[in-house]
């Protein structure tokens, strides 16, 4: 093979070399710098994200503080909240309050029941319904209305319907109200805040 080798020309020999040259430099290309550079690319592309990430976890930690205390106030304000609920025993001090409501307007309870009871989505808490149907003149009516709507902030007046009993001066109404009464009834509320470290 020397003997070959030896009987080309020096041009071809140079060719030769040229030619393998150009081949490996392709392969080297082809196979270990293309890979590299497109890694390397990742990478960049990489960092920028973590950084980001970085940049976006360290505005978090700043705001941890804040956070923790606006979570506190907001735990303290349910706490405070619950406590103001009425326990389902105490539903029936309620109940009073609107026949002495009725009575004080100068209409008449024609009918107290329960509507049923909803589990809405708040933990501890149930909203228990009730249809309550009344008879008076308009002024009475208004006026226990009125009384129905300054109820505390845990019930809520959801229907109105009045019809008319005749078309007297001042007729009889007979009226039907939907209030809904929130009640609490998870552990008592200072149970509550003892157990919770």
């Amino acid at each position: 093979m020397r003997a070959r080798l030896a009987a080309l020309s020096p041009r071809t020999v140079a060719i030769l070399v040229t030619i393998l040259t150009l081949v490996a430099v392709g392969a080297w290309y082809t196979l270990a710098y293309q890979p590299l550079r497109s890694e390397r690319a990742a990478i960049r592309a990489e960092t920028v994200v973590l950084r980001a990430d970085v940049a976006r976890a360290e505005r978090a930690r700043t705001r941890l503080p804040q956070v923790e205390a606006e979570i506190e106030a907001l735990e303290a304000a349910r706490a405070t909240f619950l406590a103001q609920l009425p326990r389902e025993s105490d539903v029936a001090d309620l109940l009073v309050a609107l026949r002495r409501s009725a009575d004080a307007s100068g209409v008449t309870l024609a009918r107290l029941a329960q509507g049923g009871v909803r589990a809405d989505a708040r933990p501890d808490v149930r909203a228990i319904a009730f249809d309550v149907a009344s008879e008076g003149p308009y002024g009475a009516t208004m006026a226990f209305l009125g009384a129905l709507e300054t109820l505390e902030r845990f019930t809520r007046v959801d229907r109105v319907a009045i019809r008319s009993g005749g078309e007297a001066a001042d007729p009889t109404l007979d009226a039907s109200f939907g209030v809904t009464v929130f009640v609490y009834t998870g552990p008592a509320p200072d149970a509550t805040a003892e157990a919770t470290p």
